[in-house]
């Protein structure tokens, strides 16, 4: 299979897009797991 210029360009700005959406959920998630976890000292 043969990629040309404009499918390698989608190819990787899809795999830019995904990886942008997991950085971006990793880091919501450690902010969550933060947040809880001050909660829990806080209640403790």
């Amino acid at each position: 299979m043969r990629l040309y210029g404009r499918d390698l360009w989608q190819w990787n700005r899809r795999i830019i897009i995904n990886s942008a959406l997991n950085n971006l959920d990793s880091a919501e998630l450690m902010s969550l797991v933060r947040a809880r976890h001050k909660r829990g000292s806080i209640i403790k």
